[in-house]
């Protein structure tokens, strides 16, 4: 079976400049969801449809932070 290739030293620069903007990201409650202060977009699910509060780590809340800053905040791209 074929390794998957490893994530390269560009990917990681990156990855890491986004997760710094994302530490410090304010995000404030919409039950249920969290929402972006910035743009009042959606960032993650606090609870499912029968109102079970999901368990996230703070690694997953910060991929979840990065995902919308990527998508809706371009502005921001460290490369630029």
């Amino acid at each position: 079976m074929l390794e998957p290739p490893a994530i390269g030293y560009v990917a990681v620069s990156q990855l890491a400049a986004w997760q710094e903007l994302a530490a410090g990201w304010a995000v404030y409650e919409d039950w249920p969801v969290l929402r972006c202060v910035s743009c009042h977009g959606f960032v993650r699910r606090l609870a499912d449809d029968d109102n079970r509060v999901y368990a996230y780590t703070d690694g997953q809340h910060t991929a979840a932070v990065v995902d919308h800053l990527r998508r809706s905040h371009l502005d921001l791209d460290p490369d630029r």
